[in-house]
């Protein structure tokens, strides 16, 4: 796949996509645009909230008029590096995740992608990570679902180095001990959070 050919494809809409495709038909289109005037969704999330089109048939409506793999991420086993190649927020922000540099070059990052046809996500990635990306489909709900395994232990242990930092520096003020601090509830939660999500991501 060419990035070039990706690029020429900045102007391509998703609806005339599906209708090309024969995912969706004029009417539901015209449909679907009327209510996302209303909703401020991008439109493939308002046809599948409507009920227009499923994520499935519109990932692979994707993948093949974009020439494109479609990957499915339930279960995938994402490096550390790679996938800290960007953060939370920039992930979310474009329901975007990376998941593998290329095989044959280590310079090309390969992204999951809801929106592979968004050119600013695929810039952004590019500045940001100094690779040259390679945009795959990917459907909403699992990169999503991949984000909040994968940052929310993140963000947990995070929530919880602060908590602990901040107690333990009122130690000497309150009588407080290190245990009182460990056993405290939120620490317990956070810890709780995390065990459920490293169980989730190995099994």
């Amino acid at each position: 796949m060419d990035i070039q050919k990706i690029s020429s494809r900045r102007k391509m809409r998703l609806g005339d996509l599906l209708i090309a495709q024969d995912v969706i038909s004029q009417d539901q289109l015209k449909v679907a645009l009327m209510l996302q005037k209303d909703s401020g969704k991008k439109l493939g999330e308002v046809m599948v909230d409507e009920g227009i089109a499923t994520e499935d048939a519109i990932a692979n409506a994707l993948s093949n008029q974009l020439g494109m793999p479609y990957v499915h991420l339930i279960g995938a086993q994402i490096p550390e590096t790679v996938i800290n190649l960007v953060s939370y927020s920039i992930a979310e922000k474009y329901v975007a995740v990376p998941y593998k540099y290329d095989e044959n070059n280590a310079n090309i990052l390969w992204v999951a992608m809801a929106d592979p046809m968004d050119m600013a996500a695929i810039d952004d990635f590019a500045i940001i990570t100094n690779l040259q990306i390679m945009p795959a489909v990917a459907t909403r709900t699992e990169i999503r679902l991949l984000l909040d395994g994968y940052y929310g232990v993140a963000n947990a242990q995070s929530v919880a180095d602060q908590y602990l930092k901040e107690r333990q520096d009122m130690l000497e003020e309150e009588e407080i001990t290190e245990a009182d601090v460990s056993d405290s509830p939120i620490v317990q939660l956070v810890k709780n959070m995390i065990e459920q999500a490293v169980r989730q991501r190995a099994s």
